[in-house]
């Protein structure tokens, strides 16, 4: 799907924004809350999507998505069975949205310093995991495979571990590329 100028702009303001004015403990704070509340929120829609009972497909659901001024009698989504869409009304924003979540919540999870934020973080990995899965989306395979292989610690592992690494994450992208393009 195609992301114009405008997406792409917000992007970078987005990212000097939060370069400029993120200073202090406080100020991180703020925003490990407010994705760990935005992963949860997804999260829960996710499994509710995910099992067929989508609160979008709901009245209120629709007066939430669905301008005042125009009266629609039956709305209908495209999704397929056991898919997760998410608020981005699409699996493949939705895969990518998990695959960055993901470790970001599982960061979280390491740095937590009270039994509360533990709680909460792990409730984020798990629906984050749960979303990463069900959301029906290849690339987050290669992403995931990318990722572990660029990040790897382990200095014991051989050249040929690396090399099997790759073979299967360039299985992964041809595989995800002829998938997605069909």
């Amino acid at each position: 799907m195609y992301q114009g100028m405008f997406v792409l702009i917000s992007y970078v303001l987005i990212t000097f924004l939060t370069m400029n004015f993120v200073n202090s403990e406080r100020d991180v704070t703020l925003f490990v809350k407010a994705f760990l509340v935005l992963m949860i929120i997804e999260g829960l829609l996710g499994i509710t999507q995910y099992f067929g009972f989508d609160f979008f497909q709901t009245k209120l659901g629709n007066s939430l998505i669905i301008p005042g001024n125009l009266k629609v009698d039956n709305l209908s989504f495209s999704f397929g069975p056991k898919t997760i869409y998410g608020t981005l009304f699409n699996t493949n924003f939705v895969g990518s949205f998990a695959t960055l979540m993901l470790p970001l919540s599982v960061a979280f999870l390491l740095g937590s310093k009270t039994k509360k934020q533990r709680i909460i973080s792990a409730i984020a990995v798990v629906l984050m995991i749960f979303v990463w899965i069900g959301c029906n989306c290849k690339r987050q395979v290669l992403f995931h495979r990318f990722r572990q292989l660029i990040f790897h610690k382990k200095r014991q592992l051989k050249f040929h571990t690396y090399r099997n690494h790759f073979r299967f994450s360039k299985f992964h992208f041809v595989r995800g590329f002829m998938e997605n393009s069909a």
